[in-house]
């Protein structure tokens, strides 16, 4: 993605142009794309849709995420935003289908790849762009599916091998992936006090999740 970012800067450099992130794995309705440009120049934020599961677009799975660093939690809203409404109390926005204006790039350059190059390189983008004055936000006019069996390699409701538990703190396409929060944490956490903390915190997650699912057999 960080390619396509570089290509599209080079050879619009001089025109106006919204990018969008987006799965190739995901599902939309017809006017997803016209809905979105109107909502992303209308807000003149940073845009995503509400994430619905594609086997039941009934089911909204994001709706907005909010980090608590006191304990370095990710929680997700799974209500549809009132009124299809947009809400921007929001600390960072998923990759699935998000809408950037081209001044974001201009103001913060490009995802950090070499840093981050697969799992939370988008949450770090949001925050990067919230802390560079631009306001971000899910609106409820429309929604984007998402394929939740192609969502990674995570310990969650599945019995690990010893050998996936022991890759599970590592592997690139672990949502778990210590190195990866390490770096995030570091980066973004509100002080270096509270970074150093949440570092120790999540090198105990990564090593009790190694060990209590290599119990498993």
């Amino acid at each position: 993605m960080a390619f396509a970012i570089d290509y599209l800067r080079r050879e619009r450099n001089n025109g106006n142009y919204i990018a969008l992130f987006i799965n190739d794995d995901c599902i939309m309705p017809s006017d997803f794309v016209e809905k979105m440009r109107s909502v992303c120049a209308q807000e003149r934020s940073i845009v995503a849709p509400v994430v619905v599961d594609s086997s039941d677009i009934t089911r909204v799975v994001d709706a907005g995420v909010t980090i608590d660093w006191s304990r370095y939690r990710f929680h997700g809203r799974k209500d549809w935003p009132a009124d299809s409404s947009f809400r921007d109390e929001v600390d960072v926005l998923p990759g699935r289908a998000t809408f950037f204006p081209k001044e974001v790039f201009e103001t913060i350059g490009n995802l950090d790849s070499d840093i981050l190059p697969h799992y939370l390189c988008d949450y770090d983008f949001s925050l990067r762009a919230r802390k560079a004055g631009f306001r971000i936000g899910i609106t409820g006019e429309t929604w984007i599916g998402a394929d939740l069996g192609k969502t990674g390699f995570s310990s969650k409701g599945r019995r690990l091998t010893r050998k996936e538990a022991m890759f599970l703190a590592v592997a690139r396409k672990s949502q778990e992936n210590f190195f990866d929060h390490s770096r995030f944490i570091w980066r973004h956490a509100p002080t270096r006090m509270t970074a150093c903390k949440l570092l120790v915190l999540q090198l105990a997650r990564s090593v009790y999740t190694i060990f209590a699912n290599m119990r498993r057999g």
